[in-house]
């Protein structure tokens, strides 16, 4: 027997199953086998009222769950043995020995919400052993394919970011009182990350800063590795452990070489090894950052910012916006990079 179900609910949260009753008989014995949303699919006998036997569900991937979606079911009876596939892939056998009194066949639905499971193309053949061809697990001397030698897992290339290379823009909002963010990826562990800031604003009009932020759970606790404008280049690191808690941090530590005027690049790198941050501007080693600070936990998150008010030689209330290029992360490995030999 075979027919092809549409799954029915365009809310692809709402749960449904469908399927077949068969060997049914009189005294509401039968067989049944079903496909559900979860996705799996399930069998079991019911022998009178509330006598189920041989109960089973199994999870499947080949059951297609998305809404409207359609599923070609197919279940085959041969003696005492059911076996069902879904969209040709073999759900598994289970035997069908018991006797329920009957012969009819029913297609079911068993949902939780109201609606209708549209079905098409209902078919029921008689076996014959002509159709062992397209169903071989069926036929008693089937011999499954001898297992193949597992491949090899090749070793990841340490070369291969699992973020970026991403471009954007982050507009600066001076009047919501906020940093602005552009959130990047999900991290853990080691990880090397390398993006470049193109200069917002002329010397003369206002100076500018862009960040990378470490955020964990906890909010309004993290780590902030700011690279800024003001004293002709330099860079801070700020901590917070909590909402309303007072930044903590190193203020300005000079950068040599840094690139001020409208337009201009500057590529920031910064290296997270163990609970140790190495930051390199425009290629040259500007500092060592320790994470142990602050006793804030490990982050598990990376945002680009900017934070945008009006204060120090900052004129954010300009507007406008703030260019990133190539914002990239990797999962460190000491060849992407040339770490100085003491550390």
């Amino acid at each position: 027997m075979e027919a092809n179900f549409v799954n029915p609910y365009d809310d692809g949260s709402l749960k449904w199953e469908h399927g077949f009753l068969f060997r049914w008989g009189d005294t509401n014995d039968f067989y049944s086998t079903t496909l559900e949303s979860v996705p799996e699919w399930e069998r079991y006998a019911k022998l009178g009222s509330g006598n189920y036997l041989g109960f089973l569900a199994q999870p499947n991937d080949a059951i297609n769950t998305a809404p409207g979606e359609e599923n070609l079911f197919q279940v085959i009876v041969v003696g005492d043995v059911a076996w069902a596939y879904v969209n040709g892939t073999l759900l598994g056998s289970f035997p069908a020995d018991i006797d329920t009194g009957g012969d009819r066949v029913a297609l079911i639905v068993d949902d939780d919400h109201a609606g209708s499971t549209a079905f098409k193309d209902v078919a029921i053949w008689k076996w014959h052993s002509s159709m062992y061809q397209d169903f071989l697990a069926v036929n008693p001397n089937y011999v499954p394919p001898a297992t193949a030698t597992p491949t090899v897992t090749p070793t990841p290339n340490p070369g291969i970011p699992f973020y970026g290379p991403e471009s954007g823009v982050i507009f600066h909002e001076e009047a919501d009182g906020k940093i602005e963010r552009h959130r990047g990826p999900d991290i853990s562990g080691d990880v090397m990350i390398d993006v470049t800031v193109v200069v917002p604003f002329e010397p003369r009009e206002s100076n500018w800063n862009f960040g990378i932020q470490f955020r964990n759970d906890t909010p309004g606790s993290f780590h902030l590795i700011e690279v800024g404008s003001i004293f002709g280049g330099s860079f801070n690191h700020w901590r917070s452990s909590g909402v309303g808690e007072k930044w903590q941090g190193r203020i300005v530590e000079d950068v040599i070489g840094m690139n001020l005027q409208k337009g201009d690049r500057n590529r920031i790198q910064l290296i997270v090894k163990d609970s140790t941050g190495h930051l390199y501007i425009n290629n040259r080693r500007a500092g060592v950052i320790n994470f142990d600070l602050g006793d804030i936990p490990t982050a598990n998150r990376i945002y680009l910012v900017v934070v945008d008010r009006d204060s120090q030689g900052y004129e954010y209330s300009l507007g406008g916006h703030t260019k990133f290029e190539d914002f990239t992360v990797w999962r460190w490995h000491p060849s992407l990079f040339d770490l100085p030999d003491d550390d």
